[in-house]
């Protein structure tokens, strides 16, 4: 988790539960991190992050080739 992440997430839960919001906060931004992580490596192929840098322009799944 990134260190900035860390120090934001418990005054962010804060601000938006009020005392009891230093438990959820750092919570909510770990579960965050998660789901993208997740997402990135489910949706990998289809965001096209692996790709090569002498091939600009050719995207799976549009139908250029």
């Amino acid at each position: 988790m990134p260190d900035l992440l860390i120090l934001l997430s418990p005054p962010c839960g804060l601000g938006l539960f009020g005392a009891p919001g230093l438990v959820p906060g750092p919570i909510l931004a770990a579960l965050f991190m998660t789901v993208l992580a997740v997402y990135s490596r489910v949706f990998a192929d289809w965001l096209n992050l692996e790709q090569p840098a002498d091939e600009p322009g050719s995207q799976p799944g549009l139908g250029v080739e």
